[in-house]
């Protein structure tokens, strides 16, 4: 029995022995957190909204930092907040900053386009039928200094009040233009409301020699007051015609800016078909001038040095005009010298 108790003892003692480490272990030092990084006033920012937030002015503005301080500047507009207001800031919402004995100001901007005069006239066409302009109208509107808007944005643009004079075409108005992402502003907006007619305009500048397609021209109103003579009015009157001077785009067309093109050039190898009573007969000429559908040029006989009178017909060919008489002129240029230029 002794010897049993002391074999117990043995055991407790051993077990007390190996349990102590665990009961006076230490945990090991945890790694200290890593802190944030400290505020700073930024310098130059732009933004894309109307309002100003607590994060537009310091970097790491901590939990205010999506706070709304207040209005944005206007598009294409800038606001400058200087040290004493960004000091007052940064303490009212909890940033741990302080301007230095030099702090710039911080410069918010906010980017913006000028409002499209197309937009203005297409608000105010259905304002200006209703106060009494004719059916058929083109706007030409002056209206200086035009707010700006935010890009890729579409504006809305209302009519709040808007006087005609139905003699002139005269018209005054107040415009009211807002946007999504932009506070409503006014604009008084200035112009004249003149009859137009449908005519053939130039759908992009043209140059000297291009032949006129449906892709160069188009369909336009034009003042009818200042439309150019013999301006054209369909697309068929100016379709295959040839520029003769540049015309810039949005531009009428008329028979002064357009020419048939040449069929045949002066010197060229032509076609020459003879038509008599029960008799037709084809020739090769030499043209000695050019000219277009209709016209009428001399053609050279190679064979029998006669020139005679055609009328063009297509390229490179011509009719000789019935009853025209064949000539020799007194003296002769070399047929093969006809395309050449003087020296």
């Amino acid at each position: 029995m002794m010897r049993k108790s002391l074999l117990t003892i043995a055991l407790l003692t051993a077990a007390g022995t190996l349990a102590a480490p665990q009961a006076n272990a230490q945990p090991a030092p945890s790694a200290p957190a890593p802190s944030a990084p400290a505020p700073s006033a930024r310098s130059l920012v732009s933004i894309d909204r109307a309002t100003v937030e607590v994060k537009d002015l310091f970097r790491n503005a901590g939990a205010d930092a999506d706070v709304v301080l207040g209005p944005g500047p206007a598009p294409g507009g800038r606001i400058v907040v200087g040290a004493p207001q960004l000091a007052a800031i940064a303490t009212q919402y909890g940033v741990a900053w302080q301007p230095g004995d030099q702090q710039p100001p911080v410069v918010i901007e906010r980017p913006g386009i000028p409002l499209e005069r197309d937009q203005i006239t297409r608000a105010l066409r259905p304002a200006l039928i209703r106060a009494g302009a004719p059916r058929h109208f083109t706007i030409t509107i002056d209206a200086r200094n035009l707010p700006m808007v935010p890009p890729g944005s579409v504006a809305d643009i209302a009519v709040n009040r808007l006087s005609l004079d139905r003699t002139t075409g005269n018209f005054r108005g107040s415009l009211l233009v807002k946007s999504a992402t932009m506070a409503a502003v006014s604009i008084d907006v200035a112009g004249i409301a003149t009859p137009a007619i449908r005519a053939v305009v130039a759908a992009e500048n043209l140059n000297p020699g291009e032949i006129l397609t449906g892709s160069n021209v188009k369909l336009g109103w034009i003042p009818s007051q200042t439309s150019p003579p013999h301006v054209f009015t369909a697309l068929t009157q100016a379709i295959g015609m040839e520029v003769s001077r540049a015309v810039t785009s949005n531009t009428a067309l008329s028979s002064r800016a357009v020419t048939a093109p040449l069929l045949i050039d002066r010197g060229a190898m032509v076609r020459l078909d003879v038509t008599m009573p029960g008799l037709e007969v084809s020739a090769r000429g030499i043209a000695m001038a050019g000219g277009s559908e209709g016209s009428v040029i001399a053609v050279l006989n190679p064979t029998s040095r006669e020139i005679v009178q055609a009328v063009v017909d297509g390229p490179d060919s011509a009719h000789v005009i019935p009853g025209s008489m064949p000539t020799r002129p007194r003296s002769m240029t070399p047929y093969y010298n006809i395309g050449s230029s003087p020296q």
